[in-house]
């Protein structure tokens, strides 16, 4: 019989990994939207130019993370096998073959974790998550006139990356507060990247 604290330690140990898998994807979403909108802010010539082109790439951005994770998992078959079934808490429990035949316990729904997971799930847990992180730098471009877009997208973003990658630090990766700073300062890289090619290509046009 399995002792209530390691069966207590699987369940912690399955939804930190489904937590820090969906703080990387709002991550990523966030980037990326926040690029975008910054690209096209310093390009466009009205306000909203710059709100449809973030809609657009939410969507895209959703439905390419989805379909992406959707045949990958579908064609390495990681679906959930007939022997796992949910406890009461919610979770999928599965067992090991081994010598302790142990139980590993994992959230349902944690992007693939101990294969707890159907494609369809992955797909789109995967795609709400991203677009929940991508939905910040769009409400934040609304809230700013043309001329201000850039800069107050770039520093609503990086507030939200650094809380994300903090949230999202992978297990071995060091201090939360190391790995956030790092992320944070290769975006802002990024979002004046961004701003450049599109104050450019702005140019180009006019």
């Amino acid at each position: 019989m399995l002792e209530p604290e390691r069966l207590i330690a699987h369940h912690t140990s399955a939804r930190l990994a489904w937590l820090r898998a969906a703080a990387l994807r709002s991550l990523g979403g966030t980037i990326a939207s926040a690029a975008l909108l910054i690209a096209v802010a310093a390009a466009a010539m009205t306000e909203g130019e710059v709100l449809r082109a973030g809609l657009a790439g939410l969507i895209a951005g959703a439905l390419a993370l989805a379909m992406t994770e959707y045949a990958g998992l579908a064609a390495s078959g990681q679906t959930a096998g007939p022997a796992e079934a949910p406890d009461a808490a919610g979770l999928v429990v599965h067992r090991r073959a081994g010598p302790r035949d142990d139980l590993v316990a994992a959230a349902a729904g944690g992007l693939g974790d101990y294969r707890a997971a159907t494609p369809l799930q992955v797909a789109a847990t995967s795609a709400g998550t991203f677009a929940c992180g991508a939905l910040l730098p769009l409400a934040a471009a609304s809230a700013f006139h043309l001329g201000a877009m850039p800069l107050g997208i770039a520093l609503v973003s990086l507030a939200a990356v650094a809380a994300l990658a903090a949230c999202g630090a992978p297990a071995g990766a060091g201090r939360p507060g190391a790995f956030a700073l790092r992320t944070t300062t290769w975006a802002a890289a990024g979002f004046a990247g961004a701003f450049a090619a599109g104050r450019i290509v702005g140019t180009m046009l006019v």
